[in-house]
């Protein structure tokens, strides 16, 4: 089955308590599942990895077209049978659907697994003995590329340090000599995340099992269930957060120092996207700062309130991050459900934060003329409740 299933059925079970029945899509697989095993993109990073030669090129392509054109026709054929069971299930509520489906899941994802491995059988064989010593490193790039983001139990698990890297276009001499360190990355992370994976198909197999066996009835007992079944997933989880957070500090101290700024900075927006994303008020201050018909005063006060916001955001920030890796580290299942609220901690640091937006943002309004704040958007307002 699809590893991403599992997370699918935590976030049912949420609904469960709102309404009698389940959603005929609550169990829909998610999109790993009707994916190719190789795409274009891959086939781009093995021309690049590899060096490929023209006549490599057109050749690989050529196979990883016939592939896709392939999966094309399984997925289609899929679809149609997903769509069907979905139907049933609405009309008859009978969980005896879902195991004739999972059936059928099997069996598409044994011919998927198939044909994928013979596509890499015969790409290999396009290489000479130069590039063959880098195909283990071409296989665990392929695998964290294709799972890790199958996760998300913890913040920092399903960050990708070497896409990071190259989004942030470290290239050259520069890379050349983090590689090592790179190569020791790419080899712990992949133990990881076979173990991970693992972890995560048995707990989906037990999940869809739990469910088409007995349904979600005994909603105490179904809590139980996933309370301990969540133990060891969370453990992989860990594992994967770990190091990542590990090699993140000792890449980001390699790097030069402008780069190692930048690399910490979007390291934490992606271990923390709701904590360290651009606010309301930066956007504010950044639109206000291009005005052309800003006073010199206006806009000393203004380069003034943004100092003064950002440094009161970074120690805010660092208290809501630290709240929810401390909240995570409870294992609460109700709350990686979102059943339950966050934490008393978490709250408090979320609210001190949007706070300092908010006043923020109307203390810079009052620099500004009537016309000038115009033009600025709203801000947005969120539920003091929303994580």
């Amino acid at each position: 089955m699809a590893r991403r299933l599992v997370w699918t059925v935590f976030a049912a079970i949420a609904g469960l308590f709102l309404t009698a029945s389940a959603s005929a899509q609550v169990f829909r697989p998610g999109g790993d599942f009707l994916e190719p095993g190789f795409t274009t993109k891959d086939l781009e990073h093995a021309a690049q990895l590899f060096g490929f030669d023209e006549v490599q090129r057109d050749i690989a392509g050529e196979m990883v077209n016939e592939y896709l054109t392939r999966m094309a026709v399984g997925v289609e054929q899929m679809t149609i049978v997903l769509d069907a069971a979905e139907r049933e299930f609405q009309e008859t509520r009978d969980i005896a659907v879902w195991n004739d489906f999972r059936e059928r899941t099997e069996q598409f994802e044994q011919r998927k697994e198939a044909i994928t491995e013979q596509l890499m059988a015969d790409l290999r064989l396009l290489l000479t003995p130069e590039q063959d010593a880098l195909w283990t490193r071409f296989e665990r790039d392929l695998r964290r590329n294709a799972t890790i983001d199958e996760g998300g139990l913890l913040s920092g698990e399903t960050v990708d340090l070497v896409d990071l890297l190259d989004e942030m276009g470290v290239d050259g001499e520069v890379r050349e000599a983090i590689w090592s360190l790179e190569d020791q990355y790419v080899t712990e992370l992949d133990r990881a995340l076979v173990q991970r994976n693992e972890v995560y198909d048995e707990t989906t197999s037990k999940a869809f099992e739990r469910f088409t066996a007995e349904g979600f009835d005994d909603m105490d007992s179904v809590m139980d269930f996933f309370r301990e079944l969540l133990g060891d997933a969370m453990e992989q989880a860990a594992r994967v957060r770990d190091i990542n957070l590990k090699y993140a500090a000792t890449i980001g101290r390699a790097l030069p120092p402008d780069q190692s700024a930048e690399f910490e900075d979007r390291f934490n927006e992606l271990v923390f996207p709701r904590v360290y994303r651009a606010s309301t008020t930066d956007r504010a201050f950044e639109t206000i700062l291009s005005f052309e018909d800003l006073t010199e005063d206006q806009r000393g006060r203004v380069l003034e309130a943004k100092l003064r916001y950002e440094q009161s955001r970074e120690r805010l920030d660092a208290n809501w991050a630290r709240a929810i890796a401390e909240q995570e580290e409870e294992r609460d299942v109700m709350r990686v459900m979102g059943i339950e609220p966050s934490t008393e901690a978490t709250r408090e640091a979320r609210t001190a934060r949007r706070d300092l937006d908010r006043t923020s943002y109307e203390q810079v309004l009052q620099v500004l003329t009537e016309e000038q704040a115009s033009r600025l958007p709203p801000p947005v307002r969120r539920d003091r409740d929303e994580d």
